[in-house]
This record gives structure tokens, C-alpha cells and sequence, in this order.
């Protein structure tokens, strides 16, 4: 997935996952928050990012089981495509608002963080 510093366009949030859906051979998977919220996710590499993240198996079917519930800090572009996510235990960067935060000014406290000798 991209990297934080990486990101142009788009938003940052806090989201709780409510389901994974898709199929295999579709190349976009969407998924989808408790609070409605839906961003479409790259059916190889973003669904496999999910899965090693929350400890599913690819192609047990335990994917939508294991994520559901799963409170995450994600990134998506401006076409609502996931960019980058990071399970909220593991998040160590600024505080995301309830609605968001623009990626350009996320960009801009990173950098911030990263002058101060802060951990990210």
C-alpha cells in the first residue's frame, strides 16, 4: 500500500469495518464502515494487506469474520480507492477528528513529527 507521505488528494479516517466483499478474479473488493463509509480496495495486494493484517487466511474464507469489527486509521484517495491503512492499535501518528483529515495537511504534521524526532 502507499506510504503516508506518499498520499495527494483524498482524506484520512478512523473506521470500524463492518464487511470485505468481492470476488477473487474481480480486481476491485469493497469495503465497507460501520458509520457508511465505502472505499473500494484492490482485489490482490489491498485484500491480501487485509488479510495478513488481521490474521485471515487467503482463500479460507475467514477474511470478512476476521475484519469485521476491526477499527483501522485508512487513507483513500479522491476516487475513494483505499490507499494505505493501519489497524488503530498499531497507529502511532496525530489524531485523526471524527471527520477526517484532508491527506495534504496529514502530509504536513508527519513531516512535522518526523523534524521533532517523533515516532510514526
Amino acid at each position: 500500500m502507499t506510504e503516508l507521505n506518499e498520499l495527494s488528494g483524498g482524506r484520512t479516517h478512523i473506521g470500524t469495518i463492518d464487511t470485505v466483499m468481492g470476488h477473487p478474479m474481480s480486481g476491485m473488493w469493497t469495503l465497507t464502515f460501520t458509520d457508511g463509509p465505502v472505499v473500494h480496495v484492490d482485489s490482490g495486494y489491498g485484500v491480501r494487506q487485509l488479510a495478513a493484517a488481521f490474521g485471515a487466511t487467503e482463500g479460507a474464507g475467514d477474511l470478512i469474520p476476521k475484519t469485521k469489527g476491526q477499527k483501522i486509521v485508512y487513507s483513500a484517495d479522491m476516487f475513494d480507492v483505499l490507499a494505505c491503512f493501519t489497524p488503530i492499535s498499531d497507529w502511532h501518528g496525530p489524531t485523526i477528528p471524527p471527520e477526517g483529515i484532508d491527506n495534504d495537511e496529514l502530509n504536513e504534521l508527519l513531516e512535522k513529527r518526523r523534524e521533532e524526532g517523533g515516532h510514526i
